[in-house]
């Protein structure tokens, strides 16, 4: 009896964790996307290519720097380009 309760709970394990590992893989794919257009807007030192990649309400931490929106991070990567040729 153990082992018919076991088999039912790796089946139903099986069946209800299989959504979710495609889902995380389109999420490991769209990340991978995101990314390679972020480093062809990076190379060329291009500030307001790579503004136009993030919502215009996104927020960056860091423990040096805290950007508020798209245009405060074109900004940011404008002098950081000045700075770093």
């Amino acid at each position: 009896m153990p082992s018919r309760a076991l088999l039912l709970i790796v089946a139903f394990t099986s069946l209800f964790s299989a959504p979710y590992e495609a889902a995380d893989s389109v999420s490991a794919n769209q990340i991978r996307s995101q990314r390679q257009e972020t480093d062809k807007a990076f190379q060329p030192h291009d500030a307001k290519q790579l503004a136009t990649l993030f919502s215009s309400a996104c927020h960056f931490t860091t423990a040096a720097v805290h950007i508020d929106g798209s245009d405060a991070l074109e900004d940011f990567h404008e002098t950081l380009f000045l700075k770093r040729a």
